[in-house]
Parts: structure tokens; sequence; C-alpha cells
């Protein structure tokens, strides 16, 4: 079918979108104060402790090479977290530019009114 092709497998509504909204909205008021560059570096450090361990594991053959999964979901977890508020930041900027560009647009057009 090709790229254009999308399957819709949920029956989007306005009340279920709404809901979604507003629970994004309260998940932004959170991570606005999520400190990003400390969040980076938490991620290196997981990272870091995780392939240091996996080094380390074939001297200890009673290592859980479950702890060091663990290590490395919270890595890609936090690093998602990160991207998802970047993105979250960059679609608010361009919302109040939008916003800012249309009261421009409705001012010029009472201008000729």
């Amino acid at each position: 079918m090709g790229l254009f092709f999308i399957k819709n497998t949920m029956a989007l509504n306005i009340t279920r979108s709404q809901d979604l909204a507003n629970q994004i909205e309260v998940i932004k008021l959170q991570l606005h104060f999520l400190d990003i560059e400390y969040a980076k570096e938490c991620v290196s450090a997981f990272a870091e402790q995780a392939s240091k361990q996996e080094a380390l594991a074939v001297l200890n053959p009673m290592y859980s090479q479950s702890k060091n999964q663990q290590l490395w979901a919270q890595a890609k977890a936090l690093k998602h977290l990160i991207a998802f508020v970047e993105a979250l930041k960059e679609a608010d900027s361009l919302g109040e530019i939008a916003k800012e560009e249309d009261e421009v647009r409705e001012q010029i057009n009472r201008m000729f009114v």
C-alpha cells in the first residue's frame, strides 16, 4: 500500500481527545520543572554504569543480568522522557508563534473592514 496507508485501529473522538489533552497538560505542569541538563547527565551515567557492569559480569557468574537490563531500560526511558519534554516545549513555542501570527492577521483584517 505504500507509505501513505494508515490503518485506523481505534476510533478517534472529541471526548477522548480532550481527556488526553487535559492529561498531557497536567503532566506538562510537572515536567516544566525537570532539570533537562541533569537528566541528560543521568542518562550518560546509567549507560556508563551498565556498560562497566557488563564488562565485569564475566568475572562474577552470580551477577544478575536483569540488573544491567534495568539500568539500560532506565537510561532509555529517561532519554525518551527528555525527548518528550523537548518536543512539548517546541510544540508550545510554535503554538505561541501561531497565536501571535493569528492576532496580527486579525488586526490587519480589521483595518480593511
